[in-house]
């Protein structure tokens, strides 16, 4: 240790040299820590590299396909209920899409708790597979009244949790702008 006294200053060479040599590391440390965190904040679509303004078009546009669907569905649900060849008096169809909402209900209430389990990509997977197979029902629920009610209630659990997923899975690759986020908005509220 060399204790240096310049006008009744005394001072520390070796502590002050070791100091700075470790805050000079801690910083180096602390400043590459920064970086990588904001190079894992980079979501996909946010590159430069990467189509942005195609993707900005594709998610609303997707977004919108899915809404279109789940509004015609429950649109005229009860009109294809007294419509197909079952012909159901209109009693019976209110009776039937009542149900069909009491299991939208059920099934958003259950799934907003699963959706803690789960991850955005497999709630979205696995809802949009239900909805093939829904789909498919309904075709086969046109000569069969029983499948037919398997597949209206099958339609409402896999439309429950689909509008909050398709919202977040785009957020996962895509930073949700505020017109990004209205364009969402949009395609909700006004059914497009």
């Amino acid at each position: 240790m060399d204790d240096v006294s310049v006008n009744g200053i005394s001072s520390n060479h070796t502590n002050s040299d070791t100091n700075n040599d470790s805050n000079d590391g801690k910083h180096q440390k602390q400043h590459q820590q920064h970086r990588q965190q904001q190079q894992s904040d980079i979501k996909l679509f946010d590159d430069p590299r990467t189509p942005r303004i195609l993707m900005r078009i594709l998610f609303p546009l997707w977004f919108g396909i899915y809404l279109m669907v789940e509004t015609m569905f429950l649109r005229f649900a009860v009109t294809y209920y007294q419509y197909s060849p079952h012909r159901l008096s209109a009693t019976e169809a209110g009776y039937m899409f009542t149900i069909d909402t009491a299991v939208y209900s059920v099934a958003r209430f259950v799934i907003t708790f699963l959706s803690m389990y789960l991850s955005v990509n497999t709630m979205v997977v696995t809802h949009y597979s239900l909805l093939v197979v829904a789909i498919v029902l309904l075709v086969i629920g046109h000569w069969h009244l029983t499948v037919l009610w398997v597949a209206t209630c099958t339609v409402m659990v896999a439309f429950a949790p689909l509008y909050a997923a398709c919202y977040s899975f785009t957020a996962q690759y895509l930073t949700m702008t505020n017109k990004l986020s209205n364009g969402f908005l949009f395609c909700r509220v006004y059914q497009i």
